[in-house]
């Protein structure tokens, strides 16, 4: 992906196009693989899983991060940064 391609992460960790082109977003030497929620869920019924949960995790008013290079601890106060699946296998 090129800059300003949609779906890509830039740098101040602003979004470029939205949640339905996510599919693939190459930064900092990396490709991160994202889907929409609701894919994901499709994705995990299609291969036999039930989900049971979705934890979005959000960060406690004191914590601190050393992992500011990949969202600064404001972002992710403000939108989750990671978020922890919880699904079984009938």
């Amino acid at each position: 992906m090129r800059p300003h391609e949609p779906g890509l992460l830039i740098e101040d960790h602003a979004v470029i196009g939205d949640t339905h082109t996510m599919a693939l977003v190459a930064r900092d030497g990396s490709i991160d693989f994202h889907l929409p929620y609701g894919e994901w869920i499709r994705c995990f019924v299609r291969h036999g899983l039930v989900v049971e949960d979705l934890i979005e995790l959000e960060p406690p008013p004191e914590a601190t991060t050393t992992y500011d290079s990949f969202v600064a601890i404001d972002w992710a106060r403000r939108w989750p940064a990671e978020e922890i699946w919880r699904l079984r296998k009938p």
